[in-house]
């Protein structure tokens, strides 16, 4: 199985696919990474419109699925967990998603990526993180979305200041 199979099966679970192959051994498509595999998963859902809906917003979507592949992997393995939640923070103050006005591919892949991670914040490291806590309270929320994933509860009110 390849390295993104959990992530691209999470997706197709998402999206309401069939995803009994996920466990390994019936898997009838092996990816040959998590874009190309993502790409895919969005084409047998015919959700083309997770995909970007016009050439710069694709552009956008690949651009962050890129930045999720390369920086975001390395910098939870280095260490730099906490400059990477400080971008993602800064890049969403401003968007409700992380491409356009609507759910994307880019959106999908990184909460399942930083899902994990928001499990193991504490309440107030997560509201120094409000936009990107806004964000993902709005994305795990999604029809679909969370699945087998315990939910991050999120308080309305700030319990610090």
């Amino acid at each position: 199985m390849a390295a993104f199979d959990d992530d691209l099966c999470a997706l197709e679970r998402a999206l309401g696919l069939d995803s009994r192959a996920c466990d390994g051994k019936d898997r009838k498509t092996d990816y040959a990474g998590l874009l190309s595999g993502a790409f895919e998963v969005a084409r047998r859902a015919s959700r083309p419109d997770l995909l970007g809906t016009n050439v710069a917003d694709r552009a956008l979507v690949h651009q962050w699925l890129e930045y999720r592949l390369v920086h975001l992997s390395s910098a939870s393995c280095r260490g730099g967990k906490r400059t990477m939640l400080q971008e993602l923070n800064k890049h969403l103050a401003d968007q409700v998603y992380m491409v356009g006005n609507y759910l994307t591919l880019a959106d999908i892949l990184l909460y399942f990526f930083l899902h994990p991670i928001m499990v193991e914040m504490t309440i107030l490291e997560r509201e120094e993180l409000d936009c990107l806590t806004r964000w993902f309270d709005h994305i795990q929320h999604q029809p679909g979305m969370r699945q087998h994933l315990p939910p991050v509860v999120i308080p309305r009110n700030k319990l610090y200041s």
